[in-house]
């Protein structure tokens, strides 16, 4: 079946996909997303009952809530707890002994926060090296509003959380009573959290009074074409502190020559300079 749609999928189709993608959030979707794209719509045109690619492009035409739909197939993306470690020990070794010297609250964005994973990783780490006192909130968005209402839910599988430190897990998990094999984050730790839906290429409203010491917007800037790359990432100095820090994935970088304003530090971690 997979095989097949792919075959149908002609030239033309292919480009207005990605034309509805791109002009909604920035990316570069092109040719190479092909597979992709199939992959993800194959169970969708099985549940509206549509034979052919061509029938989905009129229907995304003719219904706005379908292009909700089709946004959202595509932006769901691989999370998990502490992923990328290495990068994590270097926040936790260098960066937050930093922010916990700060006489005053603490703010950090997670930015394309999918399912919850890194916004629960971040608080339980904060949570440790601020001592449990409260003076840190985070800020975590994503597009995609049905992985928003699994990250407040906050409930994973015990494979979900196999990768969790045990001094955290035992800290900040409990089983969830009637279902099997499934925990879910304590109170304590979902309240130092915000979900917002937040679609990065367009405008997006920060309260005027809050300022971000550290941004974690990882593996979302290599979907980005250049133009939306670039106006993000001067958005996010915007509204950083100076001094502040900015962590993409480590496949991401920035041209560090071209744009002074950014000083790099390891493992694609960049500081505002002030």
């Amino acid at each position: 079946m997979l095989l097949e749609n792919e075959a149908r999928l002609s030239e033309m189709e292919l480009l207005r996909l990605c034309e509805i993608v791109n002009s909604r959030l920035g990316f570069s979707y092109g040719p190479e997303k092909k597979m992709l794209i199939v992959t993800r719509l194959e169970r969708r045109l099985r549940q509206l009952n549509i034979g052919n690619i061509s029938q989905y492009i009129q229907r995304l035409q003719d219904d706005p809530l379908e292009v909700n739909e089709f946004i959202e197939l595509l932006t769901t993306n691989v999370t998990s707890f502490f992923r990328e470690k290495h990068q994590l020990e270097i926040v936790n070794r260098t960066i937050l002994p930093v922010l916990k010297a700060k006489d005053r609250k603490v703010f950090c964005w997670s930015a394309g926060c999918s399912s919850g994973e890194e916004a629960y990783t971040l608080s339980m780490m904060f949570s440790d090296a601020f001592s449990g006192d409260g003076r840190f909130s985070i800020l975590a968005s994503d597009i995609n509003v049905q992985k928003l209402k699994e990250a407040m839910k906050g409930v994973y599988s015990s494979e979900a959380v196999k990768d969790i430190p045990d001094n955290y897990f035992r800290r900040y998990f409990m089983p969830l009573p009637g279902e099997q094999e499934s925990y879910q984050v304590r109170n304590e730790l979902r309240r130092t959290i915000t979900f917002r839906k937040i679609n990065l290429n367009e405008e997006f409203d920060i309260p005027a009074n809050i300022r971000f010491d550290i941004i974690f917007c990882r593996n979302v800037l290599i979907y980005f074409s250049k133009a939306s790359r670039e106006q993000l990432i001067d958005r996010f100095h915007a509204i950083l502190n100076d001094g502040g820090y900015l962590v993409l994935g480590t496949c991401e970088t920035m041209d560090v020559h071209r744009d002074p304003r950014w000083k790099p530090l390891k493992n694609s971690i960049f500081l505002k300079r002030v």
